[in-house]
């Protein structure tokens, strides 16, 4: 029960998996676990999907704001942010974020590669949202 990185990868499973909905409560609670690692950027990326593909975009942004605190430049949190912002319509925030985005030099969401190759569906929404800033 106390064991954060068990939640969260069983969060990052489901997501992978398709369930975004179900990959929500172990990756709170897995950060509620271990709120100081600072591997945590990659799970509140992974969060702010899960509750962006849920249909929860306020409370994705929320999660997706908390990636840059935790690492201030790592480019991959830039996307989730642009997603969220798309989602809710803030298309001036989302080409922000895109912009300070195209700034970093870094990798790709290298470990959000598998939800998107798992999940056609989740894939084509992260594409849909990141195409609607770029018009």
């Amino acid at each position: 029960p106390s064991f954060a990185l068990g939640h969260l990868v069983l969060g990052m499973a489901l997501l992978f998996d398709g369930d975004a909905q179900c990959a929500i409560a172990p990756l709170e609670h897995g950060l509620t676990l271990n709120p100081n690692d600072p591997q945590n950027v990659a799970w509140y990326i992974l969060l702010a999907y899960a509750q962006l593909l849920a249909d929860e975009p306020r409370r994705a942004l929320d999660s997706a704001n908390r990636a840059p605190a935790v690492r201030p430049n790592f480019r991959p949190a830039f996307e989730v942010l642009v997603c969220c912002a798309a989602a809710l319509g803030c298309l001036d925030d989302a080409r922000a974020w895109l912009a300070r985005m195209s700034e970093l030099d870094g990798p790709e969401s290298y470990f959000v590669a598998p939800l998107k190759r798992n999940s056609p569906r989740y894939d084509a929404r992260i594409t849909e949202l990141i195409s609607k800033v770029m018009l």
